[in-house]
């Protein structure tokens, strides 16, 4: 499934990983598009003052 998440002025300090999370049109796509397992996380580090909300904004099942 590739996950896409919304996130309001989303902004790092510090370079993210952009395997694990990046921009793509309005919304940020998560793990590459890859598909994560129930049993598995997506993890990465960010730097900024404060934390930022984040919201699926849509799943797309891989078949």
């Amino acid at each position: 499934m590739r996950l896409f998440l919304r996130s309001e002025g989303f902004a790092s300090s510090m370079e993210v990983d952009q395997k694990l999370f990046r921009r793509e049109g309005d919304d940020y796509i998560v793990n590459d598009g890859k598909a994560i397992q129930s049993s598995e996380s997506v993890k990465f580090l960010y730097s900024w003052d404060r934390a930022f909300r984040m919201f699926p904004a849509a799943f797309q099942p891989s078949c």
